[in-house]
């Protein structure tokens, strides 16, 4: 009899496995189909857009060539606006020179400003620079770049110790905790701090946070930027604990369910890996699928647990679902041993080389 629900026991536990494996087939298909769909849409736009604007702003440049000055009266900036805005920055840059005509007509400002808020929303010049010098030099894709750069130099300097490792959020358990940097002390309990135990060093969240200035100035417009790792500027951000950053990424139309290239890693499941509340629940608010699993099969809310953020679990909880399912998918699932450890290397390579598993 014992052996018989043993046996039960195992094939229920078995067909558990097999329907969470084929629900995570299912998820990662609609994801790519979705980005697929996604892509396709912004490419027939794209053509679409150029094809139509394209035809008619020929036609203008062909009617004002004989008389440049006598054209460029009746034309108001509005007409120009709506036959260009569907051009790209690069298209319109080629076209200034091309001849004195076009160079005329298109090197205005006002339109200059029209294009680049169109291609890249959110952009703005820096430091009181011309739109047409913002464009010029690449625009939002050439922010993008910066903004990657700058993030990666903060999680080298400003997000570690003075001993070289990275610091980790955490909340004052008791009284007597002080910062290193503001020299700001007896801090309250459950103060939000950034701390590194090996070198007993801390820093409060608002000395942290200053750090969040320059990559939030480069983010306005800004393209998500890719590095070799296949991390995101929007993974980095979320990573640090940047929201602002993160929102601004967002309003340049980054995809919010972005993840990287080898290890199926969504911002939301990066945040919950560093216990980042701040990020979580903006993300969610713009649209983050609680429910998406990375290549190993977890959600959000198994990354939080599996490195210790609990206070994540009332935020990242899948509505409807079984906390006990949930927790024995956290605690590895189906996965093997070497899928646990490359998972485990590729947060790391994120979190830090002090990363807590649980």
């Amino acid at each position: 009899m014992g052996g018989l629900l043993l046996m039960r026991l195992l094939n229920e536990r078995g067909n558990a496995s097999e329907s969470r494996q084929l629900r995570r087939a299912e998820q990662q298909r609609a994801q790519q189909q979705r980005q697929q769909q996604q892509q396709e849409q912004e490419q027939e736009q794209c053509r679409q857009q150029q094809s139509e604007a394209a035809p008619r702003i020929i036609t203008i440049l062909a009617e004002i060539e004989p008389s440049t000055q006598q054209a460029l009266g009746p034309l108001s900036l509005d007409l120009l606006s709506e036959v260009v805005r569907g051009l790209s920055c690069s298209t319109v840059l080629e076209c200034l020179s091309t001849c004195r005509s076009w160079r005329e007509l298109l090197d205005r400002e006002v339109l200059w400003e029209r294009l680049c808020r169109t291609q890249w929303p959110g952009s703005r010049p820096l430091l009181g620079g011309s739109w047409h010098a913002f464009a010029a030099v690449g625009g939002g894709d050439h922010l993008g770049k910066k903004l990657l750069w700058a993030l990666k130099t903060v999680a080298a300097t400003e997000a570690n110790c003075p001993g070289g490792h990275a610091l980790h959020r955490h909340g004052t358990p008791i009284m007597g905790f002080s910062c290193d940097c503001c020299k700001q002390q007896d801090l309250p309990v459950g103060t939000v701090m950034w701390g590194c135990r090996a070198c007993n060093y801390d820093k409060c969240q608002v000395c942290y946070q200053m750090s969040e200035d320059m990559p939030h100035i480069l983010a306005g417009g800004a393209r998500n930027a890719c590095d070799q790792e296949g991390w995101t500027a929007l993974h980095h951000s979320c990573r640090l604990g940047f929201p602002r950053v993160a929102e601004r990424l967002l309003e340049a139309r980054a995809d919010v369910e972005t993840t990287d290239k080898v290890h199926g890693f969504t911002a939301l499941m990066v945040g919950a890996i560093h216990g980042n509340t701040e990020v979580c629940s903006m993300l969610l608010e713009k649209g983050a699928e609680k429910g998406m699993r990375n290549n190993y099969g977890r959600c959000a809310l198994d990354c939080a647990m599996r490195w210790g953020r609990t206070s994540l679990e009332p935020l990242l909880r899948l509505e409807g679902e079984d906390p006990f399912e949930e927790a024995e998918a956290g605690e590895g699932g189906a996965i093997s041993a070497e899928e646990a450890s490359a998972e485990s290397a590729a947060a790391a390579g994120l979190l830090g080389a002090e990363a807590i598993i649980v």
